[in-house]
Order: structure tokens, then C-alpha cells, then sequence
């Protein structure tokens, strides 16, 4: 849904409510699971007429930045832009479970609906990784699939933050618009990245301070 007026709280509870009965609005679930890189989405024929994205920055070294990157992401820290609300930030990061993603661009409020479809929590040398992926619901701006994925390399000490996804436009006003709403997509994923990366360091400052 969309409006140039903000959704009120009430507003954005039935709207979370309704997404119960909601299917997913693309059929290639779980297509994030094993990607390693951006030539993946684009040599696999599941995303053709998808638009693949991929986006990494480094977060630091260690266990200790991995484990506070992992309370980040049970958080949904990376969704600290200033221009997209999650509800419910304290929404478990379990199979199932449903968010309303509300985000104010261009002048106009849009309210989306995601479902999460599968969590990864590897803890075996060389590479461990923790993070979820949610798919689009039949009242998303988008279609399609988004993967949040920290990593730690035990050899290297270096952790990662990534955002995978691959999407095609979902509504009328984003398809005609869609130039516009690939610049939307691509800045929340940059937010994304430096929020995550802010996070984590002021996190790890304050440890230090106490």
C-alpha cells in the first residue's frame, strides 16, 4: 500500500495482521540460500526477469565483531535508516515469521509485508554464517528475495556483512517508476551496510569503555 500520508500505528497493526493470510508473491523460495556472489544470480535461469543485487562491506576481525554482528542482524540493526521503519524490531529471527517494512521516499509512504524463509547458523571452520533471508508477500512494493548474511572466517579473523537479493517489480506505480525505485533499493542496501558497520564498531567501543 502506499500513501503521502504516514500510516498510523494502528494502521500499520492491521496491516501486519492481515499478513497471516498472505502468500509469497514469487516462486523461486530459498534461491538466496547458496549464493557466493553476484555471478550466481546472474547465471542462474530461476532469476531470469529478476534484477540481482549483491552488496559487502567488512565489519572487522575476530570472533568478538562476528558475535556482535550476529546481535545486530536478531536485532534488525541493518534496518537503521532513517527512512525505513521495521515492525517489530524485536521480531524473532524465525522461519515464518512476518514484518511490515515501512518506508518513506519520493514524498510517499509505502507499506510492504515480508515473510522470513529460512535462517543460517553454520558454526563450522573455515566459515561460519549467521543471517535469514525474507521473501516478498503479495503486498510488497517488489517480488522477490532478500538474504542478510554476516560471515567469519577462521583463518583470515575477517568478518563480513552481506546483502544478497534478487527482485522485479511488484505494483503499478514501481513498474512505471522503476528507475526510480532501483535507486531506492540501492540506497537502502548502502544504508544498510553502513549501518551495520556503525553498529558494530560503536558497539565494540563501548565494550571497551566499560
Amino acid at each position: 500500500m502506499w500513501s503521502i500520508r504516514k500510516p498510523s500505528d494502528d494502521n500499520v497493526s492491521e496491516f501486519l495482521m492481515s499478513l497471516r493470510d498472505k502468500n509469497f508473491s514469487y516462486d523461486c523460495l530459498k534461491g538466496t540460500f547458496d549464493v557466493r556472489s553476484k555471478d550466481d544470480l546472474l547465471r542462474d535461469e530461476r532469476f531470469r526477469g529478476f534484477t540481482p543485487d549483491y552488496y559487502r562491506i567488512k565489519l572487522g576481525d575476530g570472533e568478538q565483531t562476528f558475535e556482535k554482528a550476529k546481535q545486530a542482524l536478531r536485532s534488525w540493526k541493518h534496518f537503521g535508516v532513517d527512512w525505513v521503519q521495521i515492525f517489530h524490531p524485536d521480531t524473532p529471527i524465525v522461519v515464518g515469521a512476518d514484518v511490515a517494512i515501512l518506508a518513506h521516499a519520493m514524498g510517499v509512504y509505502t507499506l510492504s509485508g515480508a515473510r522470513i524463509v529460512y535462517v543460517i547458523d553454520e558454526h563450522e571452520p573455515p566459515l561460519r554464517r549467521f543471517g535469514f533471508a525474507h521473501g516478498t508477500l503479495e503486498v510488497h512494493v517488489a517480488s522477490g528475495e532478500e538474504r542478510f548474511l554476516v560471515t567469519y572466517n577462521t583463518v583470515s579473523e575477517e568478518v563480513f556483512y552481506e546483502v544478497v537479493s534478487y527482485s522485479q517489480a511488484n505494483k503499478w506505480y514501481t513498474r512505471i517508476g522503476y528507475p526510480v525505485t532501483r535507486m531506492i533499493q540501492d540506497q537502502f542496501a548502502q544504508e544498510s551496510l553502513l549501518a551495520m558497520k556503525m553498529w558494530v564498531s560503536s558497539s565494540q567501543n563501548s565494550d571497551k569503555i566499560e
